[in-house]
């Protein structure tokens, strides 16, 4: 909680995909050894995407494509330098949904002699109360590893797995053809190209939902400005810089520092690198918050996206003493 005015927080906790189930108590027991409990989404960017050659865990932008984008991509980059890739994605993608499971549902680790002072220590390096915490805690939305099916198919082993399915069945018809007319084994093509339809039809409708569900709402937006007081929030996480309104809080994403590239030659850049500057007021009223773009190439590389005219909170107390 900055400066009693801005609500600060990376924002993976209102993301299902990557929210830690129990931040205050995230220890876990493994093998007689304690260990961090990680998340979904950080699991699929270590045991997958990080040995994928060319994709940027950091930027959704850089993997998330489509069945033929994939494959364009592969034969262009992949095939001489990574050919075993389909390997790669299978070992990284059931490692991490085995991982994901596992972890999940073992219990925290917790000292019932300590709980209290975790909080506290807590709320005293974020400059908040003992009571923001437990009550902020509470926001953080629900994992996605609940629904195994869920990550199984932002895995993609759910069409891997009908796929195998569609070509195990159409060997079984060709066998079961072959016991009574003896035919070659190239028939199977014809029974695989028509379980292939189905399967190509269900493959057509899955849209990837990573970062699909915005971190805040409108509700989540109220919850927070009652429990901190905070009418401004910054998040990052998503990497995509933007300024809005949601509900009664301005809502800032700092969007990324470091630099990215479309295309594995670096020459592609996905966006600026931008921040989000917090500073008092001209005019004296309290603080007011920038969303910059950085451009080393200029002469003055600081460029202003959106800038508050005066700070939030000085605002709502002209409104309270209007309404007096």
């Amino acid at each position: 909680l900055s400066g009693g005015d801005t609500y600060v927080s990376h924002g993976h906790q209102y993301d299902p995909n990557c929210v830690v189930r129990d931040p205050i108590d995230p220890l876990i027991e493994v093998h007689g050894q304690p260990r961090v409990r990680i998340p979904f989404g950080d699991l699929a960017a270590r045991y997958m995407l990080n040995g994928m050659g060319y994709f940027n865990p950091h930027q959704s932008e850089n993997y998330i494509m489509s069945a033929v984008a994939y494959v364009r991509f592969f034969f262009r980059y992949m095939l001489r330098t990574q050919p075993l890739l389909i390997w790669t994605w299978f070992w990284g993608a059931y490692a991490t949904l085995w991982i994901s499971l596992r972890t999940h549902w073992l219990p925290a680790m917790r000292d019932p002699m300590l709980v209290d002072d975790k909080v506290r220590s807590i709320a005293a390096r974020a400059q908040a109360t003992p009571s923001m915490v437990r009550k902020l805690n509470v926001l953080h939305v629900p994992s996605a590893t609940n629904n195994p099916f869920r990550i199984a198919r932002e895995l993609w082993l759910d069409r891997a797995f009908f796929l195998l399915v569609s070509l195990f069945l159409a060997w079984q018809v060709v066998l079961h053809i072959n016991i009574a007319l003896p035919i070659s084994p190239l028939w199977v093509f014809v029974p695989a190209l028509i379980f292939m339809l189905p399967y190509a039809a269900y493959a057509s409708s899955v849209r990837a939902t990573v970062f699909e569900t915005p971190l805040l709402t409108p509700t989540l937006a109220e919850l927070i400005f009652k429990i901190t007081g905070a009418r401004r929030v910054v998040f990052g996480h998503t990497h995509q810089p933007k300024c809005e309104q949601v509900g009664p809080i301005t809502l800032y994403n700092g969007g990324f520092w470091s630099r990215a590239f479309a295309d594995p030659e670096c020459t592609i850049r996905l966006g600026e690198q931008t921040f989000v500057w917090i500073h008092p007021a001209e005019d004296g009223s309290g603080r007011v918050a920038e969303l910059c773009e950085w451009k080393a190439a200029e002469e003055m590389p600081v460029r202003s996206i959106y800038a508050e005219t005066h700070s939030p909170v000085s605002e709502v107390s002209i409104r309270a003493g209007a309404g007096a």
